[in-house]
Order: structure tokens, then sequence, then C-alpha cells
């Protein structure tokens, strides 16, 4: 005996839950693609409840100072060191959905082609001076019992973790890890750089198996990377897909 409203939440929901979900429940609540992102962001869990602290570099102080709401696949995340909107998407493709991923912080003297282009520490993205657990980001999170959901997600509780550069969009459901309940978990990172010659600049592309960043361009994306193309190609095969199912 659901209500419209709470129809409508719980078809919202289930567009971010394990696919069993529809399945086992089909739901015609008349939900619009416009409600959508609004009812998730309704009953999101906020930054300040799942956290207690951060520390940076050994320096303990709010989480809102380092981490931006953001929009992925499977609903709302809070991302670090993310770029700003205007500079990871092309603002003449920019859907206002996007506009929830919002840091209102421009890198300064940072490419991902060239790194830090100065020794300056107070830059952003931010950078660590060393290596060890003391040197980067720390962060204690807690999740009360009444925010577990053993039916969207299955039995393993948790949260779910990526890396990625500042310059790409996350994607949580390819190649996360998981911090468990009640367990204290440390990252080492361990970073792998594929350089190219400066003396290659004048190959074309096809001799060197490879393109520089003003080389190829993306539809929604300023920057060029692996993870951004394929994101990029998924959308473009979803809305021809889409496409030809609303012909039929």
């Amino acid at each position: 005996n659901l209500t419209i409203d709470e129809l409508k939440a719980l078809e919202a929901v289930a567009q971010i839950c394990d696919p069993h979900l529809m399945s086992a429940f089909p739901l015609e609540s008349g939900l619009e693609n416009d409600e959508i992102l609004p009812l998730l962001r309704k009953i999101t869990v906020s930054l300040n409840e799942t956290t207690l602290f951060c520390r940076w570099r050994n320096s303990i102080d709010s989480c809102e100072k380092f981490f931006t709401e953001t929009i992925t696949e499977e609903g709302f995340c809070y991302t670090f060191n993310v770029l700003d909107p205007s500079e990871l998407f092309k603002e003449e493709v920019l859907a206002p959905d996007f506009m929830y991923l919002s840091s209102n912080k421009s890198s300064t003297n940072w490419t991902l082609e060239k790194g830090y282009e100065t020794t300056d520490s107070e830059t952003y993205p931010y950078r660590v001076l060393g290596p060890g657990a003391r040197a980067g980001i720390n962060i204690v999170l807690k999740l009360t019992d009444v925010d577990l959901d053993y039916i969207c997600r299955g039995p393993v509780q948790g949260f779910k973790v990526l890396l990625h550069t500042p310059g790409e969009l996350a994607r949580v459901s390819k190649q996360f890890f998981r911090i468990p309940l009640r367990q204290e978990v440390v990252v080492s990172v361990k970073p792998k750089m594929i350089t190219t010659s400066e003396g290659l600049v004048d190959y074309s592309p096809d001799r060197r198996q490879c393109f520089f960043n003003d080389e190829r361009f993306l539809k929604f994306f300023k920057v060029y990377t692996q993870s951004n193309c394929e994101l990029e190609c998924l959308a473009n095969f979803t809305l021809g897909k889409c496409h030809m199912r609303l012909e039929h």
C-alpha cells in the first residue's frame, strides 16, 4: 500500500540497485527521467553522516574541505581531488545533472600530461610531499545500522573506493576495492607511468600507436584518457540502443 511518491522513490533507487530488484518488483509509478536524481539526492547519506574526520598531511580537518559530491552510475558519491566540471567537461554538451559535481576549485600549475609545473606545495589538485600513510589522506568512516540495505546490494556491506586521476570521471563499478565495516584499511599506491619521448611528436599517431591530448578530442570531455574515451563510447552506444527501441 505504497503512495505514488513512495513508489517513485523506490523506482528511483532501483536504477542503481542490482538488476534483480526491478525484475522482482515491476514498478509503474510514472517516474519521469528528471525526477530520478532529485529523489536519489534526497535519500543519499550526507558526507557528515558517513565521516567522522579527515586527516591530510597529518592535520585533522573537516572532510567537506576535501571532498566533492558527484553523481556516478551507482548513485551519489564523494570525490577527493577531482577537477571542476568546467575543466573536465565541455560546457556546450554538459548536462545540468553533472553540475552536481562542483568542486569550485580550479587546477593551478597542473596538467595531465606534464604534471605539476611548480614546486609550490599549495596547489590543486592536492599533492603529497612524501611517502607513507601520514603524508596522504586519512579518513575515518562511519555507517549506522539503519543505513544498511541488504536488498539493494546484497549481503556484502561497507564502502567502495576507486582510484582515478583528477581528469577522469569516477566509475565506481570498475576496479574498486571495498572498505569493510569495523576494519582499518591501509592502501599503498604504486603509480605506473607511460611516457612518450618528445622526439616522437612529429610521427603520426598511427605510427607511434598513441595520441597526445591535443590530437584526440572527445565529445563530452576536455581531457582525453582511456577511461574517459571508454565511458563516452558506452554513452554513445547506450544512446543508440535507446533511440532504436524508441523507434520500434
